[in-house]
């Protein structure tokens, strides 16, 4: 009996135990999704299901979503698996389609969803493979295409232990869109010779710019002109730019620090860390502005904003061990970046920057303050500052922009489905 055998029988005879357990870990509304009691309803027409385990993964995917939506007349339902940011998972994919959570992977709990949306496509992002849908999607013949595929180190390791279960899974895809070439032999060394790299769809985040007036209403409610953004951070890492602000005070007490962390809910523990500090501060969410020396962003969806208004920003989850986020958005807004060595998760996407004045590495707390010193009160950057960097973008888009036509071709080619 192979491994994934043993995996589907074992799923279906916990099922029982996962309706038990389940009030304990999620809310009602997860609950009721996770183990299919409710559904939403369906949408006439073709429907194509989208699953990326978490927000940023499927923002990444924003610039498909979009051109499916302008340019075809199918349905997007999308599957998530982070109850963390639901509210932002559910706001965003309201933009482009239905959203609900994924059901666990239990062969009753697969057939019953697949069974409800008849997608005629499926695209899933990055790595929150499961076997047990994958299977039950091939096993009806519909055509799935894996987006922004990568295979790390310790990735590769793992799956090396469990390469039967990590081979079918991925004979599963139609396609695997690879997101760097670095990936896509990684993914021929196992064996996977149905891969792709043709360019990265992240390289289009983030490209459509914040209006005038968008940027004109958010400079009214700060009360300095001297700001700095600490983007996408993660806990320590906040503690280390805390400790850097307060440096920055010193030089100029109207600099202002924008904090961002990767999840919004923890805007209370940044700010205990604020009064640890003696820092005034503020939370984004609250209608008045005053002068403080912290702004937290305690809800999603402003970073782009963020980035157009600010000269540098420090991006998080690379300090510490994360393998770090997405910079495109920052370079596409003009913004120098900071970053730490632990970018590994999105290599493909600092590699072509590092010898270009708009990436900085950093790893110490006192590399951080002489670099944002060095930026934020000095005159603004020349215009040529960024034309490296935005050479390099663009010949990315370009190719970015290239795939996402292809991919919508693709889905919206009838005979493929026939």
């Amino acid at each position: 009996m192979g491994i994934l055998t043993v995996y589907i029988f074992l799923m279906r005879g916990l099922h029982p135990l996962f309706r038990l357990l389940a009030p304990f870990f999620y809310n009602q509304e997860a609950v009721d999704q996770r183990l299919v009691y409710t559904l939403p309803q369906r949408p006439q027409g073709s429907c194509i299901w989208v699953h990326g385990a978490s927000l940023g993964e499927l923002k990444t995917l924003e610039p498909l979503l979009r051109y499916i939506k302008e340019k075809t007349s199918l349905n997007l339902v999308i599957t998530s698996s982070s109850q963390r940011s639901f509210k932002g998972i559910s706001s965003f994919a309201k933009l482009y389609g239905t959203h609900q959570f994924l059901p666990f992977d239990i062969p009753k709990l697969q057939k019953k969803f697949l069974d409800h949306w008849n997608p005629r496509s499926v695209i899933w992002t990055e790595s929150d493979l499961w076997p047990g849908f994958l299977t039950e999607v091939k096993k009806r013949n519909i055509p799935a295409f894996l987006i922004n595929g990568k295979l790390s180190e310790r990735s590769t390791k793992r799956w090396k232990i469990l390469s039967s279960v990590f081979k079918h899974m991925l004979s599963c895809f139609s396609m695997i869109y690879a997101q760097s070439a670095r990936d896509e032999q990684a993914y021929k060394e196992m064996g996977i010779n149905h891969v792709e790299y043709d360019g990265n769809i992240k390289f289009l985040q983030g490209l459509s710019p914040p209006s005038t007036q968008q940027k004109s209403l958010f400079k009214k409610r700060l009360q300095s002109d001297i700001i700095w953004l600490g983007s996408c951070t993660h806990p320590s890492e906040e503690e280390v730019l805390l400790k850097v602000h307060l440096n920055l005070l010193k030089v100029n007490p109207d600099t202002l620090l924008i904090l961002a962390p990767r999840h919004p809910h923890r805007a209370e523990e940044i700010k205990d860390l604020c009064l640890k500090y003696h820092l005034t501060y503020q939370t984004y969410s609250e209608p008045h502005q005053v002068q403080s020396n912290v702004l937290i962003m305690d809800q999603y969806g402003s970073l782009n904003l963020f980035y157009s208004l600010v000269p540098l920003a420090f991006l998080g989850g690379s300090l510490i061990d994360k393998g770090g986020h997405n910079p495109i958005e920052a370079f596409s807004n003009h913004c120098q970046l900071l970053v730490g060595p632990y970018h590994y998760a999105n290599q493909s996407l600092y590699d072509p920057f590092k010898n270009t004045p708009a990436l900085k590495i950093v790893h110490t707390e006192d590399d951080i303050i002489n670099h944002v010193k060095e930026t934020i009160y000095q005159s603004p950057k020349s215009d040529g500052f960024f034309k490296e960097s935005d050479k390099i973008l663009d010949q990315e888009v370009k190719k970015s922009t290239a795939l996402v036509e292809r991919m919508v071709t693709l889905l919206d080619n009838k005979k493929h489905h026939e």
